[in-house]
């Protein structure tokens, strides 16, 4: 979703995740570790394929100074292999939800899981649906 909000290509998901971001409380919002790698990723992919001109790392610096982001514990590993064990989750999602829910956050928003089911206490919101 976060890279929606700094990509100019798709103009409707860009404001919608803008919005969401607006309105998001600061203080009770936070990034998973692997969130924030992923983001990192794909703006310097799209820097390698020519989608994005310039550094992109600035993006990365602004979003730790609104959300902090939160390194996985050593337990969120154990926890991800019953997730996947139990419910057949690929092992990104896995880790995500299970950082999540170590972490105590109650909604993530993503466009990659089925919005409305909840999973280890974390509810899933498609933000775009």
């Amino acid at each position: 979703m976060l890279i929606y909000a700094v990509d100019s290509r798709d103009a409707v998901k860009r404001a919608k995740a803008i919005d969401l971001l607006a309105r998001l409380p600061a203080p009770e919002t936070i990034i998973p570790w692997q969130v924030a790698c992923e983001l990192a990723a794909v703006r310097y992919r799209m820097r390698h394929t020519g989608a994005l001109q310039g550094d992109p790392s600035p993006v990365i610096e602004q979003l730790r100074s609104c959300f902090p982001i939160i390194l996985p514990q050593v337990a969120t590993l154990a926890r991800s292999q019953r997730l996947i064990g139990e419910l057949g989750l690929s092992i990104w999602d896995a880790m995500l939800i299970a950082a999540c829910a170590d972490a105590g956050v109650a909604r993530l928003f993503t466009e990659d899981l089925q919005s409305g089911q909840s999973i280890a206490g974390v509810e899933i919101i498609n933000p775009f649906s």
